[in-house]
């Protein structure tokens, strides 16, 4: 397995481990149920240790398909500026996940800031994934990005199975 897909296959996991952590964080704030906060905070977390990996095999990946024909040089740069962004705030989300469970620990309340700031944080960072997944989808797809491609479908068609 190269870098590429590597980078393919792993890039589901935090944009999905976000999702669900804001949607139990959401619960968690609803239902002022420690329990939800707890799981929300561990798929947050987990989520978070995902996106290392993902952004890790970034670059190896680039350096696969920079000079693949349809690669957007300019697509490519923009997606690998707001990754930086979207890791930085997988990064802090998830420290103020595994702090939250050591509020719990030390209180025998849990702290509703320290909840509202991670479920606060947690849909910025399901925002700034969905972005950079969008723009790395863009980066070899030049029908997404609005660009016409010169050949009909069906010729595409015909030369990837030749």
């Amino acid at each position: 397995m190269n870098a590429a897909q590597i980078h393919l296959a792993l890039n589901h996991f935090p944009i999905a481990g976000v999702g669900l952590g804001v949607l139990l964080l959401l619960v968690a704030v609803v239902s002022r149920k420690e329990e939800w906060a707890k799981a929300g905070w561990l798929v947050c977390l987990l989520a978070a240790l995902a996106a290392l990996p993902v952004f890790l095999s970034g670059e190896p990946a680039e350096e696969l398909v920079h000079s693949l024909p349809g690669v957007s040089d300019e697509v490519m740069h923009q997606h690998e500026a707001l990754a930086r962004w979207a890791l930085a705030s997988m990064v802090l989300l998830g420290l103020l996940a595994l702090g939250g469970w050591v509020v719990l620990l030390r209180t025998p309340r849990w702290s509703r800031p320290w909840l509202l700031a991670s479920l606060a944080l947690a849909l910025i960072s399901s925002l700034l994934l969905a972005r950079t997944a969008h723009l790395g989808r863009q980066i070899h797809h030049p029908e997404l990005r609005g660009e016409a491609t010169g050949q009909s479908l069906e010729e595409h068609h015909e030369e990837e199975h030749e």
